[in-house]
């Protein structure tokens, strides 16, 4: 009787067997797929060669950020909006004169951060601007930017009642810590040789400048502002240093850099795609108290706040 009823079980705990075996098979398969990635199928802009993608890769490395480090990256803020912090660090920049001696046509002793000296290196090799452009200025420190206010305030009061020409003197000049003069990263071009006066846009009056403004993005630089902030002048064209994947991407997004960090913060990761592949992941995240953060990548990574509130972490994708 025992053996019979043994007998009669048997079928079911084979059955049992074989479906805890199916199951064990089917979550082993499910272990050997790939890991979910963020969809990356939303084109968010695209110009020429390059695309961005909304999402990017899952990234296992992190790594914490400073503040200091953070405050001296390539798209800090720095206007009467978002003024600089009294204790931002200096940026690291050199003379231009000392670093790449006469090879850049410079007026006067300026300087400027490392990258973007050998930014406009890159782009003089492949673009002559020798009589084209001049090199105007560069990087200055609060107190320096604070004096250049005094003087526009002294010029303005020759002209206008006390309290319009501290109005026009401000709308001149930025005070200090309102100014990107002050993350070494900013740099004012003025256009050289035979002018077309008759063109709104201060780089459409020459050959060189309609040049220039199609191509900055190549070489890691904006245009960061718009013809109606330069008054219809030839002179100080402001120009900003992003780096080569930020400026490609804002120019694939037709993005200003306020309307760039307000994508970052909303979609959190973006990928940059040069010509079809993979050229970089960029990720976005919130600081935490002491202006610091927790950022993909490793050390290579070019990391950078907004002194807002948020900071970027840009890492090259792998070849």
């Amino acid at each position: 009787m025992i053996l019979a009823r043994q007998a009669k079980k048997a079928p079911y705990s084979a059955l049992s067997c074989l479906i805890a075996a199916l199951t064990a098979l089917f979550f082993a398969c499910l272990a050997l797929l790939p890991e979910e990635t963020p969809a990356r199928d939303a084109v968010l802009g695209r110009w020429e060669e390059i695309t961005v993608l909304r999402g990017a890769p899952e990234q296992t490395d992190t790594a914490y950020r400073k503040r200091e480090q953070l405050l001296r990256g390539t798209l800090v803020l720095a206007s009467p909006l978002h003024p600089l912090p009294d204790d931002a660090p200096p940026p690291d920049t050199r003379s231009i004169r000392a670093l790449v001696g006469s090879y850049l046509p410079v007026e006067g002793d300026v300087a400027l951060c490392r990258e973007a000296i050998y930014a406009l290196c890159r782009l003089h090799t492949d673009h002559d601007m020798t009589g084209s452009l001049i090199i105007a200025d560069g990087a200055v420190s609060r107190a320096q930017q604070d004096q250049r206010l005094r003087e526009a305030f002294a010029r303005c009061q020759q002209v206008y009642p006390l309290s319009e020409a501290m109005r026009r003197a401000k709308d001149l000049v930025p005070r200090g810590g309102e100014s990107e003069h002050q993350t070494g990263w900013a740099v004012d071009i003025a256009l050289s040789g035979p002018l077309s006066l008759g063109q709104q846009d201060p780089l459409a009056r020459t050959e060189y400048g309609q040049w220039l403004g199609e191509n900055l993005w190549r070489y890691g630089f904006i245009r960061r502002y718009g013809t109606e902030n330069e008054e219809g002048n030839c002179e100080n064209i402001h120009l900003r240093y992003a780096g080569e994947a930020h400026a490609a991407a804002m120019r694939a997004l037709n993005a200003t850099l306020e309307e760039y960090w307000a994508l970052l913060r909303r979609e959190g990761a973006l990928t940059l795609q040069k010509g079809g592949y993979d050229a970089a992941y960029i990720y976005c995240a919130p600081c935490d108290g002491s202006g610091g953060c927790f950022l993909p990548g490793n050390d290579a990574a070019q990391c950078s706040a907004d002194n807002a509130g948020y900071a970027v972490s840009l890492i090259p994708a792998p070849r």
